[in-house]
């Protein structure tokens, strides 16, 4: 059993990592609305919609948290969080997350990864046996690790799909992939991905077009 966690801890620690990076909001007419489609047997759930201060034209992101007694009760809970996609606009449906945790019996590691490795609905995050509040925000898009670290024992898609291809290309360096997986979760849009990605690139190629051609000295 977890007795030591709660959803208003995890709306904390949420809140604390937003500080001056995203405005936060956890009541508005969307999210009253969303919190009428949870099921009864789901006493303990909340939604936050949260916008990158840096960026104005960014989208909201929108995180379902959940805390449930039993693990069956997770399929009340995915069904609420297909409810809330349904409702939400394009493309702000590319950017849910579900956050959960099992409070009243134990569960294994294998069957929490095995839930966050089914990504229909959205992205899951999985509260494991061994991990507290911060641990795991660390595995979201709020995580306070560098771009020189990644935990050994995340269990990353991403980065392993990375990694796969740093195998394949020599120039893409463990510290290329370490910068892209960074990026890649940054919450960036598209575009700013592109800029930011590609930075030598671009600057390469804006260089060799503000070369002076070289004269012709045919005759």
């Amino acid at each position: 059993m977890r007795n030591d966690i709660s959803l208003q801890n995890m709306i904390s620690e949420i809140s604390n990592r937003a500080a001056g990076r995203y405005n936060l909001n956890a009541d508005d007419d969307h999210i009253r609305q969303w919190t009428g489609f949870r099921h009864e047997l789901l006493t303990e759930g909340g939604v936050l919609r949260l916008k990158r201060v840096d960026n104005p034209r960014d989208f909201w992101k929108t995180i379902v948290i959940c805390l449930v007694r039993d693990p069956s009760q997770f399929h009340e809970a995915f069904s609420w969080v297909a409810d809330i996609r349904d409702d939400l606009p394009d493309p702000e449906t590319a950017d849910l997350y579900f956050i959960g945790a099992v409070t009243g019996t134990d569960v294994s590691q294998e069957f929490c990864t095995n839930l966050e490795s089914k990504e229909q609905f959205c992205r899951k995050y999985i509260m494991r046996p061994s991990e507290d509040i911060p641990a795991l925000m660390d595995r979201t898009f709020l995580s306070s690790t560098t771009e020189t670290e990644v935990s050994e024992d995340i269990v990353d898609p991403l980065f392993t799909a990375i990694q796969v291809t740093g195998e394949k290309l020599a120039l893409f360096t463990s510290e290329h992939q370490l910068r892209w997986r960074n990026m890649l979760v940054s919450g960036h849009t598209g575009a700013e991905l592109i800029d930011r990605l590609f930075i030598n690139v671009i600057a390469t190629d804006q260089f060799n077009a503000n070369e002076t051609p070289p004269e012709n000295n045919t005759e």
